[in-house]
Order: C-alpha cells, then structure tokens, then sequence
C-alpha cells in the first residue's frame, strides 16, 4: 500500500494540470491582431516638456525641457483689412515689346543685369556681373564701358546714372565708393574712396538737372545729396519705420521739382521727400488701396507719372503724381518678348518708353504700356 501512495500523487497531479490547461484554452478571447503584433510591446509615452521659466536654474537630471526660443526679428509688413485691398492683376497683361537688348544671341549677353540708365539720342548704360555696358539708341552693343576685376576696382556695379554733362555715375555696393567715369571710360574719381563722403553699400544713384548726384545708403538706410564733384551737400533719412526713415531703402527718382521719392524692400512703401530733404507723405500698403511689394525700379515720365516695377508680382504700376492714385498696372511674367521676371531698374524716356531690367531672363525690355 506505501507503494502505491506515490503512484496515485504522480497520477493526481497529471490530471490536474491537463485540466488547468484545457480551462485556460476555454477563457482565452479571440485576437483582433496579428500574432506578431499581439507580441509587440506598447509604445512609450510621450515625454511630457516643462518650458524652462525665465531665469531659471538647470533641470534636474532626466528633466526634458524645451530650450529657449527668440522669434527671428522680420521685416514688418504693412496690413490693412481684406476689403480695403484691391485684388492683383488676375490675369497676364499683354505688353507690346519694342526690342530685346542684351539678349543670349546678342553681341554683349547680360548676366543678371542689375542697374540701367538713359543718356542723349537715345544710349543706354547696363550693369551687370561683368560691368557697365553701353548700347545704342537701337539696342546694339557698342562698348564696355567699364569692366569688372582688379584693372579697374569695379566689384558690384549696382545702379548707374547719367549726368547731364556726360559723365556716367556708377554705385559700387561691394567696395562703397561711386565711380564717375567719362563717355570714353576714363575713370575720373572715385567717391567715398578717400573717405570724405562715408558711403556704406550704396545701392542706387541719380542725377538732376544741376549734375547732383544722389546716393541711397543701403546699409545706414540714408540718402546723400552730393555736387558733382562729391561734396556733401545733404543728409537724410536714417534707420527706423516711422515717417522720414528707413529700413531698407533701395531705389529714387526725382520729379521735375526735385522732390526725391524713395522705395523701401522692407516695408513696402514708397517716401516722398522735398528737395531740402523733409518728409512729406508716405504710400503704399498703409496709405492707399493699391499694394505695393519688391520695389526695385522707379522713375518719372513725361506725363508727370511714377513707374514702378514690383519685383514680386512680375508687373509695374503706374500712379498720378497729383494724387499719388493708381492709374493702370501690368502684370505679365515669363520668358517671351512683352513678359519678364524678376525685375530690377526701370527707366521712361521723353517719348513714354519703359526700359525694365529683366534681371530673371538676362535682359532689358523696352515695352509700350497700352494705356
């Protein structure tokens, strides 16, 4: 009997275990999932971050937290409410093209040509990578005026005016100095070099009637009134967003009255100044229905108008100077003849001819606007 007491043990806890598992199959629940993903463990939760308060000292060990953050400071954009906005052009305005200069099959090809001006019988001045060019009244190359690299020190010809007399003003933004150079190339004076006139990234120049010179400052936001042989005649402007200064000035024009109108990139706005260099009025975005953005080109026409070229939007607009009110605007971008992209300097000659740097298709445009 001793004997078989441990048989019948070894046989009671066999039937008890092959009972545990057929009632553990029985309760088992049907899986939704794959075997695979039944097996996958949990994602971990999100760590939760505690925002670092001001002046704070360091977080605990194994602390998560966001590190401090300076919103970038932007260049501030003028608003005004949706229904006092006119609507852009909405559909591509056919412009009449009078020539092409500067084209890839042309003798001189630009290369991202940036400034232009207009001389007498018609010549033109372009600056581009490779420096000033001048064509003629037909849009045929004639010479090199001045070229870019170590003979001559032009760097960064950006914008270039003609006085009356002849000479050819060109603003020099890489080495601050504004070259007067004669018809024939001769460089006649380098200003700003020797120091007496502090220019800081001169980005635009214009002449008036008396052989002036006007100077934009990019840098210190200012414009300079020079005489022709670069003494300082005037000071304006200066950096900050109320009326009278700057943020990023970058083109001028001069009205038959020597008022001075001055672009801004960063505030999108347009300053009218007097010829003694006193703000009078502001427009754009904040002043009037019509938007105005990348102002890069501007100039005055026969007809007593402003031409400004929109870089942004591909088209030029065309204000009253009486009133400063939007008389018509052309938008058209593209490669063809009558379309451009990217603009840059914008000039009108005495017979209403718009001449528009078309920097994005290495070009200037001459154009008829139909009004």
């Amino acid at each position: 009997m001793k004997q078989l007491i441990p048989l019948l043990v070894v046989i009671v806890m066999l039937l008890a275990l092959a009972g545990c598992q057929s009632g553990g199959d029985s309760l088992r629940l049907p899986s939704t999932t794959s075997p695979a993903a039944a097996q996958a463990p949990a994602p971990p939760a999100a760590p939760v971050l505690a925002a670092t308060p001001k002046n704070a000292g360091p977080a605990p060990v194994g602390e998560m937290v966001t590190p401090s953050f300076k919103a970038p400071t932007v260049p501030v954009i003028p608003t005004r409410s949706a229904q006092d906005l006119t609507p852009s052009v909405p559909l591509p305005t056919p412009l009449p093209s009078l020539g092409v200069i500067g084209g890839p099959d042309d003798a001189m090809p630009l290369k991202r040509p940036i400034g232009l001006a207009l001389a007498t019988g018609g010549r033109l001045y372009v600056t581009d990578q490779s420096g000033v060019h001048e064509f003629d009244a037909d849009g045929k190359f004639v010479k090199t005026l001045v070229k870019v690299g170590s003979e001559t020190g032009l760097r960064l010809p950006s914008s270039v005016a003609v006085a009356p007399g002849g000479d050819v003003y060109i603003a020099d933004t890489a080495t601050n100095t504004v070259l007067r150079v004669k018809p024939d190339g001769q460089i006649a004076a380098k200003i700003g070099a020797d120091g007496a006139v502090q220019l800081n990234q001169p980005v635009a120049v214009e002449t008036d009637a008396q052989g002036n010179l006007f100077v934009v400052n990019q840098a210190t936001a200012e414009v300079l009134k020079l005489d022709p042989n670069g003494k300082l005649l005037l000071k304006f402007g200066g950096q900050g967003d109320e009326n009278g200064k700057f943020i990023r000035p970058r083109a001028l024009a001069l009205d038959k009255d020597g008022n001075i109108y001055v672009t801004d990139l960063s505030t999108f706005l347009i300053q009218k100044f007097s010829p003694q260099g006193q703000y009078l009025k502001t427009f754009g975005n904040q002043q009037m229905r019509e938007t105005l953005w990348l102002l890069r080109g501007m100039d005055i026409g026969p007809d007593n108008r402003l031409y400004v070229a929109d870089s942004a939007n591909n088209r030029i607009q065309v204000f009253n100077l009486a009133d400063l009110s939007l008389v018509k605007e052309f938008q058209n971008p593209g490669r063809e003849p009558g379309q451009f992209f990217e603009s840059e300097a914008l000039r009108v000659d005495d017979q209403g001819t718009v001449y528009l740097v078309d920097k994005g298709n290495n070009r200037v445009q001459k154009l008829k606007l139909p009004f």
